[in-house]
């Protein structure tokens, strides 16, 4: 438990690292440097067959491979020459979701923006028992993410989004991600909240909210959240922009939310928490 502690201080001195040089190098340059490391921490860990079934270009339209990796039991499907390869390296392989406390257990996760069903796959090999209730409201994304998910019994799909409220929203489906916007020209979707989800799986708390909502995380922290960021243990989101950010971590650190940073994750983790005080008889239902 010491050395996985350690470990875990030693990427996040590495991303401080990484986070200075970034500021320092040419965008481009920066970019073609990434693209160059995660090319050799794919090949170290899965060797060239996966990484030549990940990076190929499709056979033909509509194509989707199936991929086996080295630390996960099913197979991974994915569609060659889109994001699926991406969120593959950073969630699956290289682990951007487990820079968390080596002591950390979880019973209930809320995985927000599910994509492709990666984080959840992740999230469910390393918690075991846990259950992993994924929100994802693109058509694009669910056929892949039933896929992923169908050798998991733990894991249940929802095809809705995350919302600071029950709505009806516009999703702006396109190449790169999914926004949910109002009154815009796209897929209508129906969002629901994370007191929803506290009340509809009949649970007291969450161990940890997951988020990737492309902006909408702004109105999921700070609007109608008292109710469920008191029974909320660990949340690790992605801010899309310094607007947000800034707004965002005033609001959690104001609540005594602890912020750790990795990469273009922040994980608050709520230092009062206590499950037995938190609605139990909700859990009873």
């Amino acid at each position: 438990m010491r050395a996985k502690s350690e470990g875990r201080m030693q990427n996040l001195g590495q991303d401080r690292i990484r986070r200075f040089i970034r500021r320092i190098l040419p965008v481009t340059l920066y970019r073609a440097g990434a693209s160059v490391y995660e090319s050799y921490a794919l090949l170290k860990s899965e060797g060239i067959r996966t990484f030549r079934a990940l990076t190929g270009a499709p056979t033909r339209e509509n194509e989707v491979r199936e991929i086996a990796l080295r630390e996960y039991p099913h197979p991974i499907y994915f569609r060659p020459g889109t994001t699926d390869t991406g969120v593959i390296i950073q969630n699956l392989i290289r682990k951007e979701y487990g820079h968390l406390p080596s002591e950390l257990s979880a019973e209930f996760i809320v995985d927000a923006g599910g994509n492709i069903g990666d984080s959840a796959v992740f999230f469910l090999n390393r918690f075991r028992d846990c259950r992993v209730v994924v929100l994802e409201p693109s058509p694009r994304f669910l056929e892949i993410a039933n896929r992923n998910l169908a050798n998991y019994p733990n894991a249940t799909l929802v095809a809705k989004g995350l919302w600071s409220e029950p709505a009806r929203l516009t999703l702006s489906d396109n190449a790169t991600g999914s926004s949910l916007l109002h009154g815009h020209p796209a897929v209508e979707v129906e969002c629901v909240d994370v007191a929803w989800v506290l009340d509809k799986f009949h649970v007291s708390h969450i161990d940890i909210l997951k988020m990737d909502i492309e902006g909408a995380e702004l109105d999921v922290i700070v609007r109608n959240s008292e109710s469920w960021l008191t029974r909320t243990r660990v949340i690790i989101v992605e801010l899309h922009g310094p607007e947000i950010e800034s707004k965002c971590v005033g609001f959690l650190e104001r609540r005594g939310f602890r912020l750790n940073r990795y990469r273009s994750l922040f994980y608050f983790y709520n230092d009062a928490f206590n499950p037995k005080a938190d609605h139990s008889a909700k859990s009873q239902r």
